[in-house]
C-alpha cells in the first residue's frame, strides 16, 4: 500500500514500531520472563481488580479466550492465582501472588519514565491541540477495531 502524504507514512511507520516491538519487548523479574500481553493484564488487575474476564477482554480489546489463555501462562509462572466464584461458576477472581506483586512494582517503575515524558509533552500542548489528538486516536481505535 502506498501513502499518499507523509502523515499517512508517518503513522504507518509509528504503527508497524509498535507491532514489532510488541512482538519482541519482554520484561524479566527473577529469571521469570514476562511477555507484553502478560504484562497488559497484570496492568489490568493491578488497576481494576481481576474479577471479571470479559471486562478484562473489553479493557485490553482482546478475546475472552486470549485472557483466559494469558491467566494460565501467569498461574503457570506464579505470577497470580485464580479461583472460581462460589456463587457463579464461570466468575473468576484473579489476584497477584507475592512474587506477582513485586514483578508489577518493578515493571510500574519502568513505565514511569515513560509516563512522566508523555505528560510532560501533553502538558506543554494547548487544549485544542489535545483535542486533536484525542480525536485522532479515536479514529485510530475504531479503524483498529474494524480489522478485527
Amino acid at each position: 500500500m502506498r501513502m499518499n502524504t507523509p502523515l499517512s507514512a508517518q503513522i504507518a511507520r509509528v504503527i508497524n514500531q509498535l507491532l514489532f516491538l510488541e512482538k519482541k519487548s519482554v520484561f524479566t523479574y527473577r529469571g521469570i520472563t514476562l511477555y507484553p500481553s502478560e504484562l497488559h493484564l497484570m496492568e489490568v488487575v493491578a488497576a481494576d481488580g481481576g474479577d471479571n474476564v470479559t471486562t478484562m477482554a473489553q479493557t485490553l480489546g482482546v478475546t475472552k479466550g486470549a485472557v483466559s489463555q494469558t491467566i494460565s501462562r501467569l498461574v503457570r509462572k506464579r505470577i497470580v492465582t485464580k479461583t472460581r466464584d462460589p456463587h457463579s461458576k464461570n466468575e473468576l477472581t484473579v489476584q497477584f501472588t507475592a512474587t506477582g506483586k513485586r514483578a508489577m512494582e518493578a515493571f510500574a517503575l519502568l513505565r514511569t519514565d515513560a509516563g512522566r515524558r508523555y505528560e510532560t509533552y501533553l502538558s506543554s500542548l494547548t487544549d485544542a491541540e489535545r483535542q486533536i489528538i484525542g480525536t485522532f486516536l479515536t479514529q485510530v481505535e475504531r479503524m483498529i477495531a474494524d480489522l478485527r
